[in-house]
């Protein structure tokens, strides 16, 4: 298990720690937090660890929110499976980015760039004319 961990294949890791009850079940904290945040930086699904949210920590949510904010400074995206995890204990500062993580996004009819409206404006005159 300790070898998976280290693993940087990711297949590998996900045979030993995913859809694997030892791993929620048997593995003390550190080594459990270790196998969450390794899941999240490999682009694994959370929910393939049976019964994560069962085991989240106030310290596994301080290291998947530090993840998540070291990821977002560096213009990459996280998924989405972290923000409940770390909605169980939430750390300091975390409360707003999950309140902005769950809003909804805005209609793509507010967010629509003017220049795309005026290019669809044309476009309609255009067939118009051709008619």
């Amino acid at each position: 298990m300790r070898d998976a961990l280290r693993a940087s294949a990711a297949d590998l890791f996900a045979a030993a720690i995913c859809e694997n009850g030892y791993t929620s079940r048997h593995l003390p904290d550190d080594l459990f937090n270790q196998a969450v945040l390794k899941c999240a930086f490999v682009g694994l699904r959370l929910g393939r660890i049976e019964r994560v949210e069962d085991r989240v920590t106030p310290e596994l949510a301080r290291m998947l929110f530090a993840y998540v904010t070291e990821r977002e400074h560096a213009g990459r995206s996280v998924g989405a499976d972290l923000w409940p995890l770390i909605a169980v204990h939430p750390p300091p500062g975390a409360l707003e980015r999950l309140r902005d993580a769950w809003r909804p996004p805005p209609p793509l009819t507010s967010v629509a760039c003017p220049r795309w409206r005026s290019r669809a404006r044309n476009d309609r005159r255009a067939r118009r004319e051709d008619l």
